[in-house]
């Protein structure tokens, strides 16, 4: 799992300005990158954690829920604002460092989450990374 996060996040920050990361077809090519660095034991488990969901739809599942109220408190957790010239503090709960740390802390202590919790974080992992 942890080889899986990285591949993601390297993905992410070599390609992004590359593909345009941030738009439908930009999560859609990260996740079949990621798919496909995957070896095949390592995708069926994550296929199967995402109860039917392909990789496409979990990197885009965040912007669909988005107008869901259910899910407001992710609202913020797309980004982080840094003031130009300040360093990153932590203790902010309403941005994407917060999110990315809180879904692997999560992953950690995987026994403790339901089958839910991990198809929640990994959509959530899907999207932001």
């Amino acid at each position: 799992m942890i080889r899986f996060i990285l591949i993601l996040a390297l993905i992410h920050f070599y390609k992004s300005d590359e593909v345009k990361a941030y738009s439908i077809t930009g999560h859609t090519i990260i996740s079949n990158i990621a798919s496909s660095e995957l070896d095949s034991a390592t995708r069926m488990h994550v296929l199967a954690a995402l109860d039917g969901k392909s990789f496409e739809q979990a990197g885009l599942w965040m912007d669909e829920v988005r107008h869901d109220h259910k899910y407001d408190f992710m609202r913020n957790w797309h980004f982080i604002n840094i003031e130009k010239g300040q360093n990153y503090t932590d203790g902010s709960s309403d941005n994407i460092i917060f999110a990315l740390n809180k879904v692997l802390r999560d992953f950690d202590g995987k026994n403790k989450l339901s089958s839910e919790q991990i198809k929640t974080n990994l959509l959530i992992l899907f999207h932001l990374i």
